[in-house]
């Protein structure tokens, strides 16, 4: 699980957001409860912006926001920075 962000991390370093995408996806799936899936949905969030999917960017924000309500001042300024970049509403 870890390994799989990790990997994730890798590919938006790496400048390869589809990959990077597809990575946090699957992070996400392995333990929607886990340690990191409220990074791993703004990594895909994130990643889905730089490809240009900026609806299912904007979807995956949702889905983050209501699942995970508790979130560090840090994480609501990065969901922010996020959803400003896929023009959410």
């Amino acid at each position: 699980y870890r390994a799989q962000y990790l990997v994730a991390q890798s590919y938006a370093a790496k400048g390869d957001p589809q990959n990077a995408a597809i990575a946090y996806d699957s992070t996400y799936n392995m333990n929607r409860n886990g340690t990191y899936a409220p990074h791993a949905l703004l990594g895909l969030a994130s990643s889905l912006a730089a490809i240009n999917q900026n609806g299912a960017a904007c979807d995956t924000l949702s889905s983050l926001n209501s699942q995970f309500t508790n979130q560090s001042a840090g994480m609501r300024a990065d969901v922010a920075a996020v959803a400003k970049r896929a023009h959410c509403s």
